[in-house]
């Protein structure tokens, strides 16, 4: 077959990329013919087999159309002819280009990575942690989950719109996780294969033995959805349970200050290492020291593909019981799952793998068996199978550019976009207005709270004043009484 991989992303940004960049290659042993369309904030790249357009990470300004990519696509699809057009993470992409996905006049695949899809910041949990039913909309302003990665109205507008379209688009769609496929399946896609990432690269080799019984380890960028300053307030409870516990992180981000300010202020400077970033082939030394590998994610997490490698080298897991963690931590099979957010329960957890060398071995041993479960044949067989099914079914293929129905159904949301963007820059407009007229009267209020201030002054002064002189001509007034009442008292007497 002849695929196209689509991914908003040239560059390896994370998990999904190398997962994508290892599927390419898997197929093309297989003897498909692989090519790639995505973007880049760096490179412009027009190649038979892959076509980059240079546009930033993420364009406010195009998150609903853009109509130089869309072209750009199109032009690209229509020179490589697809069987399958494997639709990989779209976030950063227009919302149009959705459409175009079908204009290809192929079979539409799409992997869902994360939980973008269903939610405007891909978190999909409130701020006070409770996991989310999903589905943009008004509810993304309920519960003031802005707090969590910040975004706006026309954020909302395009994560909504992407859902709606992918499900009339997409011919299947897989989901790495039972959270996922399940989200995926009760938001409407009819067709859901729950197919689990395999192992990216050669398996890490396994550590001579099990690594140090009191040493932590967590592979993380330190972003605040990561969940590393909850391990971090989880270490004294942890270095109570089991004396001379430390913790290596690596990964960067920038969460880092933050996570040093807070080690230095809990007097755990010499009980954390911090690594920096790291390629995965260093990995297998700081696995090989880990008596236990740490995912305190506080956000619905994928799949972290940082198990598989901690899965190959024996090390047991102590993971949120919180998105698609439980499907790669096993409770009491790979590690431990543990209440997300709750520094007291994960380092109990944590304090039950190292400090029992029984209970850490069986869970290495569980851990380095149930990689097993990810082989990477039977993953590639499915995908075929998934391809295979997408492309027998019968589907409307409309002409033109995006053509018939779905192209009128865009015209028409994207025409209401542009009345309510007009009315937003009036409203914006009179906002500033409001401003300048709120900062003026804030000056004048100011101006006369100082003046106020000192007239209350001048009468405190004035008011002490006459104290002062009433006293004072009292006194002169009781000095003068006395005086009378001598003199009447010494005529008196005279007489």
């Amino acid at each position: 077959m002849r695929v196209l991989f689509v991914n908003h992303y040239l560059e390896e940004v994370g998990g999904a990329e190398v997962h994508l960049r290892s599927l390419a290659e898997e197929l093309a042993a297989r003897g498909h013919e692989v090519a790639f369309f995505a973007g880049s904030p760096d490179a412009e790249r027009d190649e038979p087999a892959l076509r980059v357009v240079q546009r930033p990470f993420f364009a406010h300004e195009a998150m609903l159309r853009d109509e130089t990519l869309t072209k750009a696509f199109l032009r690209f699809a229509r020179r490589f002819r697809p069987d399958v057009v494997h639709a990989h993470k779209l976030v950063a992409f227009p919302v149009e280009l959705v459409l175009a996905l079908r204009a290809a006049r192929a079979a539409v695949v799409h992997t869902v990575y994360d939980y973008s899809l269903f939610c405007s910041n891909a978190w999909n949990v409130w701020p006070d942690g409770t996991v989310c039913a999903g589905g943009p909309g008004r509810k993304c302003f309920a519960h003031g989950c802005e707090s969590n990665h910040k975004y706006d109205a026309r954020v909302v507008l395009a994560a909504r719109l992407r859902l709606r379209l992918l499900r009339r688009v997409a011919d299947a769609v897989i989901a790495p996780s039972e959270h996922l496929a399940a989200m995926c399946a009760a938001h409407g896609f009819a067709r859901v294969t729950q197919l689990p990432y395999y192992p990216p690269g050669p398996a890490v080799p396994p550590p001579a033995g099990n690594g140090e019984p009191g040493r932590v380890l967590c592979v993380s960028r330190l972003e605040k959805e990561k969940g590393v300053a909850v391990l971090v307030e989880a270490l004294p409870r942890l270095r109570s349970l089991v004396p001379g516990a430390r913790l290596d992180l690596v990964g960067a981000g920038p969460e880092e200050p933050a996570l040093r300010a807070r080690v230095a202020a809990l007097g755990l400077g010499e009980a954390v290492e911090f690594a920096g970033a790291a390629p995965r082939a260093s990995l297998a030394t700081h696995l090989a020291r880990a008596g236990v590998l740490a995912l305190p994610s506080i956000w619905c997490e994928a799949l972290p593909l940082i198990a598989f490698d901690a899965m190959a080298a024996g090390v047991p897991m102590v993971g949120s019981a919180i998105g698609g963690i439980p499907t790669v931590v096993r409770d009491g099979v790979t590690g431990l799952l543990c209440r997300p957010r709750d520094p007291a329960d994960l380092a109990e957890k944590l304090a039950q793998v190292l400090a029992d060398p029984a209970l850490r071995d069986r869970l290495g041993r569980g851990a380095r068996a149930d990689l097993a479960r990810y082989d990477k044949a039977r993953h590639l067989d499915a995908l075929e199978a998934v391809y295979r099914e997408a492309r027998a079914r019968p589907r409307h293929r409309p002409r033109g550019a995006v053509g018939g129905e779905l192209r009128a159904t865009l015209h028409r949301l994207l025409v209401r976009v542009d009345e309510l963007e007009r009315d937003n820059a009036r409203i914006q407009g009179a906002s500033v207005k409001l401003d300048a007229h709120r900062r003026e009267l804030e000056v004048k209020l100011s101006d006369a709270d100082r003046r106020l201030g000192d007239l209350w002054h001048e009468r405190d002064r004035l008011k002490g004043l006459l104290q002062r002189m009433a006293s004072g001509r009292l006194t002169r007034l009781i000095n003068r009484y006395r005086g009378i009442e001598g003199l009447e008292e010494f005529r008196l007497q005279g007489k």
